[in-house]
């Protein structure tokens, strides 16, 4: 793994049919226990320092020689050939030493990762299998994808550089996935190939896998005969892929290709530098003569909505796209291989973007080319928290000393701020008391503010209108102030006057003033099931995704000495968040007379990122 320093449903559809059997293998129980039974033709069985069970199985016991078509198979361990590269592009690998352990398997076997949900002492049933194929071949309602693809015929092969993360899985039957697809043909006849990295909550850890499907026969990894293993060094079929990326910090990517050897017809995978095995030409009709006509880059998700909402599983790093490098995930140096046996680097105008649920998740391609990454994209999205945006109920009461609220007269569509509204709407509270040693409370609920306002109801007052994501903006202009000549402390709000805390209220706050102005969000996390909250802070949705998604203040000022209302520069401001991997700040740094200083903030809670 390379460190990095610095139209359709058909489309989406078209790979359900392995994934859904993933499902199917990754939720499996051997009577009603999690089996950790060898597997057979096992000689010996050894551990890795991070946990995993390894299984030195005889090389010509292996799964895949349980397949009737494969019963006097000769074993190639090299390819004859590899595919050209049309641009010349060399990509960097990492060698596999500094990410898996090599294991020590004896001679005459290959080592092979314990898979923790199945009984292989022998291998699976036909009437199993065949229950498990009517399941795949159904196009599932709970399956959502964001990938690039590229319709294209005569294709043998694909590869790309795949950015590694571990995000959130919320269920035990649900999954995240990146990977690459190849695909020949349509419908029941179709015949897929991939390869990627998943992550599901069996250990909730990113592990590299590979899978194949046909009109009758297909798994994931080496749950079923097929695929033939010739790596005899490193486990790396289902084994744990670490480090993985982390937000804003180190980023780690693995190199994947499927291609197929023309002179044997049998489709080979490549992980970094090291060729893992083949698919032999048996398994497949179209793939082995026609290829593939179409190639899939992308993640995948499942989401079961359980209690009628949409999962809180992550799809990549967790983040949209417009985040950017070092936030969201991303693919490079995507490519295929034409009927000449050439890897070909797509230009964008060939490639087509699918999303199946553009509110939770999303694509987008880069638009330049560099040699350096070819041609990449980023993909991702944070999942409920965007679709729970709107219409929800929330009520907000920082502790402040001095705060001024952003006000503009409609920052996106010029409609105007509201200060009341009906029910079911965002409930603002004011508390701008100074919590002192003896006395304080928010809003009414104890004996200090006197209300002066007799023609509205605001403290406590229901909000509407209220921001969308990439819809209209609404904001409220709010300022507590102190009056020199009675050093009582008023608050407005819009052009209303709302009343004072008298100066007997106070010692510190009247004689002295404030020593610290603070703007910003605060949420409350109790860590239910001791997991961090997926509470939201502002609209949910990080800094950097900027206007009309993440929240923002703007013409923050406080009043000085002289009670003049003065704007600071950004560089007398400092930043402050008690836990950057769920919520964030970030300042604008060009200052404009319309909006003053401002600053975005906010952020998902619960994530890949924030779970604790």
């Amino acid at each position: 793994m390379a460190r990095i320093d610095s139209n359709t449903n058909l489309m989406g559809c078209c790979i359900l049919v392995l994934i859904t059997l993933f499902t199917i293998l990754t939720s499996g129980v051997v009577d009603g226990k999690i089996a950790h039974r060898q597997r057979h033709g096992t000689v010996k069985t050894l551990q890795l320092k991070n946990g995993d069970l390894i299984d030195c199985v005889d090389i010509y016991k292996q799964p895949a020689f349980s397949h009737p078509l494969l019963k006097n198979h000769t074993i190639q361990f090299k390819p004859a050939s590899d595919p050209t590269d049309r641009f010349g592009l060399n990509t960097k690998i990492e060698p596999l030493e500094n990410m898996f352990e090599a294991v020590q398997c004896p001679e005459g076997t290959i080592p092979i990762v314990r898979n923790h949900q199945h009984n292989f002492t022998a291998p699976q049933d036909s009437d199993h299998l065949d229950e498990e194929l009517n399941t795949i071949f159904r196009d599932p309602p709970n399956h959502e994808y964001a990938e690039v693809t590229i319709l294209h015929t005569n294709m043998f092969g694909a590869q790309a550089t795949i950015n590694v993360w571990n995000p959130h899985v919320e269920l035990d039957n649900e999954l995240s996935m990146a990977r690459i697809s190849v695909i020949g043909g349509r419908g029941k006849d179709r015949e897929t190939i991939m390869a990627g990295w998943k992550v599901s909550p069996i250990d909730n850890d990113p592990r590299f896998f590979i899978g194949w499907s046909t009109s009758n026969a297909g798994c994931v990894d080496l749950d079923c005969a097929g695929f033939v293993v010739t790596n005899t060094q490193f486990s790396i079929i289902g084994g744990l892929l670490q480090p993985y990326s982390l937000y804003m910090g180190n980023q780690y990517d693995i190199y994947v290709k499927i291609y197929q050897e023309k002179e044997t017809g049998k489709w080979w995978v490549r992980f970094q530098d090291q060729i893992l095995g083949y698919w032999p030409r048996k398994l497949f009709n179209i793939l082995v003569n026609a290829g593939a006509n179409r190639v899939i880059w992308g993640g995948h998700i499942i989401n079961h909505e359980k209690n009628g909402r949409h999962t809180s599983t992550d799809m990549g790093s967790g983040h949209t796209p417009s985040t950017g490098f070092g936030k969201a995930a991303f693919f490079r140096k995507i490519g295929y291989i034409d009927y000449e046996n050439i890897m070909t680097f797509p230009e964008n105008k060939v490639l087509e973007t699918h999303v199946s649920k553009p509110q939770c998740y999303d694509v987008r391609i880069v638009e330049q080319w560099s040699s350096d990454f070819g041609t990449q994209f980023y993909y991702g999205g944070p999942d409920e928290w965007i679709v729970g945006l709107v219409g929800k109920s929330w009520s907000s009461s920082p502790v402040v000393l001095l705060a001024v609220f952003p006000y503009s007269t409609s920052p996106a569509e010029n409609s105007p701020s509201r200060a009341l509204a009906p029910e079911n709407s965002p409930t603002w509270s004011t508390s701008g008391t100074e919590l002192t040693s003896n006395a304080g409370c928010v809003d009414l609920d104890c004996a200090g503010f006197v209300v002066t306002n007799t023609q509205f109801s605001i403290i406590g007052g229901l909000l509407q209108p209220y921001s969308l994501y990439m819809g209209n903006q609404y904001d409220i202009y709010v300022k507590i102030y102190q009056e020199k000549e009675t050093g009582k402390w008023w608050v407005r709000f819009q052009d209303q006057i709302l009343g004072y805390w008298p100066r007997k209220l106070f010692n510190i706050l009247v004689n002295a003033g404030a020593n610290r102005v603070i703007w910003g969000g605060h949420i409350i996390n109790h860590e239910k099931n001791g997991r961090h909250t997926s509470t939201d802070m502002g609209s949910g949705h990080t800094p950097s995704t900027g206007f009309g998604k993440a929240a923002f203040f703007r013409k923050i000022g406080y009043i000085d000495y002289e009670n003049i209302m003065t704007f600071p520069e950004n560089k007398v401001l400092e930043t402050h968040v008690s836990k950057p991997q769920c919520y964030d700040v970030r300042i604008v740094e060009q200052w404009s007379s319309d909006f003053g200083t401002q600053f975005y903030y906010g952020g998902p809670g619960l994530s890949g990122r924030c779970r604790s």
